[in-house]
């Protein structure tokens, strides 16, 4: 399933797709500058805002979908507006840095349809397509284990460690820097200070001052710089460096710029005003342009009720103007501490030597006083109400329109957890494949479709689905994909769409267990930089495919076992 980072994300409630609760995202490109937006009648049970950049096009009736309460957005009436609008480029996923079935026809009756009538469970109960472990069900045994090729743990001042030998390629390594903090532990008079902090490091430390550390990065072949050797996100920051060979000279140097940059940044004055211009025109380049635009409207639409509303890592433009050492120096000593970082090292080492070198560098930091400032998760209510935007920018090259939901991500570490995770991929492959069906018979409004699965956070994750089509043809195309969700809502999926999708998510299974002895060193890391930050799941391929495997089946038989007693 392909990423649409930052333009919308969803994850369904079950595997019957049920939408009760979803969002339409429409981007286009039109000549004109106008605004046109509309709201719902009283009492319809949808309130619809919709954005525009753009000439709209020649309607003022956006198209309903004929779903059960609540109802699917309408717009009723339009006016037009001259506007100014003001960018995350797409695909950065919230980071700032660089980082490295064919429809068969079936309307069979959902077996969850009865038990459902808003689209899911209620507060405090079980998801009804979604069943509990009995006595007996392999998801009784329910954790998951860590790649036991992985060697990971914890020293006594809270500091995480993940080491894992690869020789693939051979002869070089990996080392980072997990620091779980972000935009989103930043006060208002702090904006941006996570982002700006990272950039920050590469303007020296007690043992390496600027010009040391630069000739220090450039002798171990590490392309040199924050936004190739760092990146910040709503919830951590991460530096990385990769070494161009394992001898323990070059590894215990790589550590030692990494502890550098967790206790001993310099944090000059001088440097810091340097650099709000470096930080500045990074903002201007990002924010004042059509992703920024973009950006804005998404978030609006997205974030409103989390704790990442407002706290986009780049901050705020005055904040970044305005920011000085002593501030920056009070965020470092807050957030950075043992508690909140991990150390990760992958590469064509000996563990034992890593993990001895990273325990006696990393093992003599002080460990967080008891009233060191609390961290707190990314928290998302889903909206209890349908929500609509159309944004039409002159400078998008074509259109796209999105639907996605958000739920709470499953616990990946249990089995319980990866069935709801395999359920949700099921529900929107075989959505995807209705919907390329649909064009390649050629009776779609839209050129192209997919299906994508992204996350601000944790708890901020969407799945859904989006087509591609000419500007002229958005509105037909918003038709068309809200009709899909409601015919899946009202029949369900068919077996034969079951039993596609089942075999195009076990031929991954199979590529990913057969390329597993050429898995990278950066690949490996990525895994446990979101292990630590995100709670993820870094296991091993053998178990990544057998018991993702075991509950495919397990998904399908109980979906029968359901339809035979209905």
């Amino acid at each position: 399933m392909k990423q649409l980072r930052r333009v919308a994300s969803a994850r369904l409630w079950s595997l019957s797709a049920v939408f009760a609760v979803f969002a339409i995202l429409a981007a286009a490109c039109y000549s004109d500058n106008a605004v046109t937006s509309g709201v719902a009648e009283e009492g319809d049970g949808a309130t619809t805002t919709t954005t525009i950049v753009g000439e709209a096009p020649t309607t003022t009736e956006a198209p309903t979908a004929t779903t059960e309460e609540p109802t699917a957005p309408e717009t009723t009436e339009t006016t037009t507006l001259e506007t100014d609008t003001g960018e995350v480029e797409p695909g950065t996923d919230a980071e700032v840095d660089k980082v490295d079935g064919t429809a068969d026809g079936s309307e069979e009756t959902d077996e969850c349809r009865g038990e459902r009538d808003s689209g899911e469970a209620a507060e405090g109960e079980d998801d009804p397509c979604i069943e509990t472990p009995a006595e007996g069900d392999s998801l009784a045994d329910d954790s998951l284990e860590l790649d036991p090729n992985l060697i990971s743990g914890t020293l006594p001042n809270g500091l995480t460690y993940y080491i894992r030998h690869n020789d693939s390629p051979g002869g070089r390594a990996e080392l980072r820097l997990v620091v779980r903090v972000g935009s989103s532990h930043e006060t208002e008079e702090q904006s941006g200070y996570a982002h700006f902090l990272e950039h920050m490091m590469f303007n020296g430390t007690k043992s390496y001052p600027r010009n040391k550390l630069i000739e220090t990065l450039e002798s171990l072949g590490s392309e040199f710089g924050p936004d190739l050797n760092a990146f910040t996100t709503f919830t951590f920051t991460n530096y990385h460096l990769s070494l161009p060979n394992t001898e323990l000279e070059t590894i215990e140097t790589g550590l030692d710029v990494l502890l550098e940059w967790a206790v001993h940044a310099t944090l000059t004055e001088v440097d810091v005003v340097e650099e709000r211009a470096v930080v500045a025109e990074e903002y201007r380049l990002r924010r004042l342009g059509i992703s920024g635009r973009y950006s804005e409207t998404s978030d609006e639409l997205l974030l409103k009720g989390s704790n990442l509303y407002g706290k986009d890592p780049l901050g705020a433009l005055e904040s970044i103007e305005t920011v000085n050492s002593e501030g920056l120096r009070r965020f470092y000593e807050d957030w950075y501490r043992p508690d909140l970082m991990a150390v990760v090292a992958v590469g064509d080492f000996g563990t034992n030597d890593v993990k001895q070198l990273i325990t006696t560098r990393f093992g003599g930091l002080t460990a967080s006083e008891p009233d060191s400032p609390d961290w707190s998760a990314a928290e998302m209510s889903p909206p209890s109400e349908p929500q609509s935007i159309f944004q039409i920018d002159p400078e998008y090259p074509s259109a796209a329109v999105v639907a996605l939901q958000l739920a709470p991500q499953p616990e990946l570490q249990t089995k319980a957890g990866q069935r709801v995770s395999l359920a949700r991929r099921l529900g929107f492959d075989i959505l995807t494949e209705r919907l390329q069906n649909d064009r390649l018979r050629g009776t779609a409004p839209f050129d192209d479709s997919d299906s994508f699965d992204s996350s601000y956070a944790p708890a901020v994750n969407y799945l859904g689905a989006v087509v591609y089509t000419e500007p002229s043809e958005v509105l037909l195309s918003v038709e068309a994909l809200l009709s899909e969700f409601e015919r899946i809502r009202q029949h369900g999926f068919g077996p034969g769409e079951f039993a596609r999708a089942k075999q195009a998510a076990l031929r991954e299974l199979e590529q990913d267990y057969a390329s597993r002895s050429t898995k990278q060193d950066r690949e490996f890391a990525n895994d446990y930089i979101y292990h630590f930050s995100w709670g993820t799941l870094p296991w091993s391929s053998t178990d990544a495919r057998n018991i993702s495997e075991s509950l495919l089946d397990e998904i399908l038989r109980k979906r029968r076992l359901r339809q035979s007693q209905s």
